[in-house]
């Protein structure tokens, strides 16, 4: 299978799992995380609602490298949050959901050699960007 079947079949195969695998489920994640008197951080649970879009993707491999080039963008999220933030202790920074529009993740992976020759790494030059992020916050006054 060449690079650009790779392609074709990721473009087809990823809006689809990802309806399936993340669409209206809620993952428990329960962690807490405390700084001194800075803040307090707790995270009991992700919802997510819906995650849509998925322009066609970019899959390519770097000429001269064992690196390929995977870009997927155009992807819309509606999340809900339960947990709380409190800076300083007394201030609630609690956000009720999180709503991230044209998320693009552009990842840079290596064919590292192995014994079996399909081992990958994400490298550093990978990135995650965002159009925009609104936070819904429970608190009337933020």
């Amino acid at each position: 299978m060449n690079i650009t079947s790779i392609g074709n079949v990721l473009a087809s195969f990823v809006p689809l799992l990802s309806y399936y695998i993340l669409n209206n489920k809620t993952f428990e994640i329960d962690y807490e995380k405390k700084d001194g008197d800075i803040y307090d951080l707790k995270l009991q649970a992700i919802h997510i609602n819906t995650v849509t879009g998925f322009t066609p993707n970019q899959l390519e491999m770097v000429p001269g490298t064992n690196n390929v080039h995977y870009k997927l963008g155009g992807i819309d999220a509606d999340i809900e949050l339960d947990g709380s933030l409190k800076a300083l202790f007394f201030i609630p920074l609690d956000a009720a959901g999180v709503k991230i529009t044209n998320m693009t993740l552009d990842l840079m992976i290596e064919q590292t050699p192995g014994p079996d020759g399909i081992k990958f790494v994400i490298k550093d030059q990978s990135k995650v960007t965002f159009g925009s992020i609104d936070v819904k916050m429970k608190s009337k006054f933020l």
